[in-house]
């Protein structure tokens, strides 16, 4: 319990470090709207497919894509740091596998 409100009180220093209003982050993305619409949806998506993985992988995933890196990650959760490595291997692992199956892909420069 204690490191999941560590967590949460990190993650609320972090966002008040980081806060932007929206009508400047809509402002700075050179596309306008619609690719604030389309980085939405796209959050939406790989919720969607976070929430798919098997429920041991999820949270370690879900904190290492918010940012935290995997020896914090092991501290907060009490785990070792293989345990917690191996656990995010394998969650990015069937992440990357949900979401080319959603048909989601990353681009490359060729």
């Amino acid at each position: 319990m204690s490191a999941a409100l560590d967590l949460l009180r990190r993650r609320r220093a972090r966002r008040a470090d980081h806060t932007v209003a929206l009508d400047d982050e809509v402002a700075a993305t050179p596309d306008g709207p619609d690719s604030v619409v389309e980085a939405s949806e796209l959050t939406a998506q790989v919720a969607r497919a976070i929430d798919g993985i098997p429920a041991s992988r999820r949270p370690v995933v879900r904190m290492y894509l918010a940012g935290y890196p995997r020896e914090e990650i092991a501290a907060l959760m009490g785990w070792s740091e293989p345990k917690t490595r191996n656990l995010l291997y394998r969650g990015l692992a069937d992440l990357r596998e949900r979401l080319t199956e959603l048909g989601i892909a990353w681009e490359t420069e060729t």
